[in-house]
């Protein structure tokens, strides 16, 4: 028989407890957790390793090149393999560390925040709280949560009895936890909505 989940449940009190220890703990306790998953440590004994073997090297030369808009100068013989892992409480589930190059990923992460969460179409925790400003360009076109544009910029609260306003400053150090890409989940109710979704960003669904 199925087991019926709710997603509106209260998370179990142990979990609470290591989300609460995780969120205050300091970047140096976090290094020296022996807990967490580090491919740059030596505490992986419990995990399950091997080689992950990209069989058309050449192919995802082309696509990294793609990505980045111009060609990839890493001889494809360094993109042929990769180390795996999976951890033995939860089979299936597989780590496999630095798999896109450091230049595509930069390149990733570049497009992501400085492009598509100043996108008005993809949804933030933000937004059911605040009318969340957008800056822009001189030629009005988006600039980038970030940039210069954005600097003065404040998110007025939907409820001001609730909440007061919010700087971009603490927008992006602290009240920010994630950004809905291509198809809007709505966490507070937990369904997709019926609308069609946006579309996806091309570049990285290619990739």
């Amino acid at each position: 028989m199925t087991q019926h989940l709710d997603a509106h449940a209260r998370p179990p009190d142990a979990l609470r407890l290591q989300y609460k220890h995780y969120q205050k703990a300091s970047i140096h306790a976090l290094d020296q957790d022996p807990v967490l998953f580090d491919a740059h440590r030596r505490n992986l004994n419990a995990y399950d390793d091997r080689n992950f073997h990209q069989s058309e090297p050449e192919a995802i030369q082309n696509i990294y090149s793609r990505f980045l808009g111009e060609p990839l100068n890493t001889p494809p013989t360094s993109i042929q393999s990769a180390r795996l892992y999976e951890h033995p409480d939860v089979p299936g589930l597989f780590i496999i560390p630095s798999l896109l190059l450091k230049e595509v990923q930069l390149s990733l992460l570049d497009k992501l925040l400085h492009r598509d969460l100043s996108n008005a179409t993809h949804k933030t925790n933000l937004h059911i709280h605040y009318d969340i400003a957008y800056p822009q360009k001189s030629d009005g076109s988006p600039a980038s949560f970030f940039s210069n544009q954005a600097h003065n910029i404040s998110h007025q609260p939907k409820d001001s009895a609730v909440h007061k306003p919010l700087a971009m400053s603490s927008c992006l150090n602290r009240k920010l936890r994630w950004v809905t890409i291509g198809g809007q989940y709505d966490w507070t109710q937990k369904v997709y909505p019926s609308s069609a979704p946006p579309p996806f960003p091309e570049d990285v669904a290619f990739l």
